[in-house]
């Protein structure tokens, strides 16, 4: 391969990576905390990619009554999050659910995953609450516009071979 079609070819996939990174989805984006691993040599003279750690999320959060009036169990805060890897390497990602309560400190959960190159993943929260954590959730500022619970996701790190 000579000198002009290499550098064609790693404009080409330069412009690629910056098409898919800057993509208008409304679900968002996994933010980046601090990155880990470094690219591997390939043994050619040709340099290796550096890692570029990606990810894009859609998520829902709420609360779901028991129809069972007699359990101990009111009901369930529950979330889902659908975490897709778009960068060039795996990724760890934690993934935080945050209730609010009114009068009480949140209610926050933490799941930590990993996501190889080019793959997806569901992550899923159910926990049980008391009548007096419904009232408090039910209470919490923006319950009833769909603010009172959130679902974030954080690259903490990268792993695994760096994909050209």
């Amino acid at each position: 391969m000579n000198t002009t079609s290499r550098i064609a070819l790693l404009s080409t996939a330069a412009a690629a990576l910056l098409l898919t990174g800057c993509g208008t989805e409304k679900t968002g984006s996994l933010t980046t905390g601090t990155t880990g691993a470094s690219a591997e040599p390939s043994g050619t003279t040709e340099p290796a990619a550096s890692p570029k750690p990606d990810g894009k999320f859609t998520h829902s959060c709420d609360m779901l009554l028991n129809s069972n009036f007699e359990s101990s169990v009111t009901g369930w805060l529950v979330a889902d999050a659908e975490l897709r890897n778009t960068g060039n390497v795996g990724i760890k990602v934690n993934v935080k659910a945050v209730w609010k309560q009114a009068g009480s400190n949140p209610i926050v959960k933490v799941k930590r995953v990993r996501i190889g190159y080019g793959h997806h993943r569901a992550v899923h929260f159910k926990l049980p609450v008391t009548t007096e954590q419904v009232d408090a959730y039910q209470s919490a500022p923006g319950y009833f516009n769909d603010n009172a619970c959130s679902v974030k996701g954080t690259i903490t790190s990268n792993f695994g071979r760096t994909h050209g």
